[in-house]
């Protein structure tokens, strides 16, 4: 009996501005870096505005963001970007159903090409802690 395992490829969202929402954050755990191991998480977007060839909105992935809300930190920037107000905790499943406009640009690594969010706007004012 053979076992065929196929590449999976993704459709990708064109590149310029849409409205999205975020749709998961997945905890990934410990993830190996080149600074050692870190505790990791990923935001998923949906494309409010673009749909794949199922007719289901196209999915894009944030690169994945050590769990830190020190302010020099890759989380912290983005939920500055959404001028979300960090105190000293923050639950990211609480970004779940946030509605913001996205930019996303296309990047090739290795012949593969990406779909990247490069900038974050929000859709509103959020006045205070999610």
């Amino acid at each position: 009996m053979s076992f065929i395992i196929t590449k999976k490829t993704f459709e990708l969202a064109t590149e310029g501005l849409h409205s999205a929402h975020i749709s998961e954050v997945i905890d990934l755990g410990l993830c190996k870096t080149v600074y050692g191991e870190k505790d990791r998480f990923q935001i998923h977007f949906l494309m409010d505005d673009q749909n794949g060839e199922n007719g289901s909105p196209i999915e894009v992935r944030m690169k994945p963001m050590t769990k830190s809300i020190h302010r020099e930190s890759s989380f912290a920037k983005f939920l500055t970007a959404l001028r979300i107000p960090v105190g000293g905790q923050f639950d990211a499943e609480s970004l779940i159903g946030l509605e913001l406009k996205v930019c996303i640009i296309h990047a090739t690594v290795d012949g593969v090409t990406y779909a990247n969010v490069a900038t974050l706007l929000p859709t509103k004012k959020v006045e205070s802690e999610i």
